[in-house]
């Protein structure tokens, strides 16, 4: 069985940011047997120290909001090629985000990189240090663990 790995990104203190991890946390939750069959790591931050998250890990599923000018709270389901086309810095909501985090992981260290990268992004509205996760974006959390348990059922079943 392939191993995998779904990791939460964002900051719990910065409106939608939080939606990664409050997204892993609840899949997790709502599927305990599907969450044994998968590890499961939160990031503050998706910088170089998601590289080493990756580990041995042959499939990675990320989660993050994205601010792609969609509609706040569209779940976004895509592949790494798609994530590195959105260019520096508009993939994410982080200054050096997980588009420019993977882009360079591939140039520099190509086995660092899981052979399969998906990621479950979700449209922010806002990320103001304080609040919390607004309404719309909150709204998506079903339909962002549905896809979770879905792509885990595709590997692991």
């Amino acid at each position: 069985m392939k191993k995998i790995i779904l990791i939460g990104i964002g900051q719990k203190l910065r409106g939608d940011d939080a939606i990664g991890p409050e997204v892993v946390q609840a899949w997790e939750w709502q599927h305990p047997e599907s969450a044994k069959l998968v590890q499961i790591e939160l990031s503050q931050l998706p910088g170089l120290e998601l590289l080493g998250l990756f580990g041995d890990a042959d499939i990675a599923i990320l989660v993050d909001a994205v601010q792609s000018g969609g509609e706040a709270g569209t779940v976004h389901v895509t592949g790494i090629d798609q994530v590195i086309s959105f260019g520096a810095g508009s993939g994410s909501v982080h200054g050096f985000g997980v588009a420019e985090t993977l882009a360079l992981g591939q140039q520099v260290d190509p086995d660092a990189i899981p052979d399969e990268v998906i990621i479950i992004g979700v449209e922010a509205l806002q990320m103001d240090i304080g609040h919390p996760i607004s309404r719309e974006v909150q709204t998506s959390i079903p339909q962002a663990i549905s896809s979770i348990q879905e792509i885990v059922l595709q590997y692991t079943t």
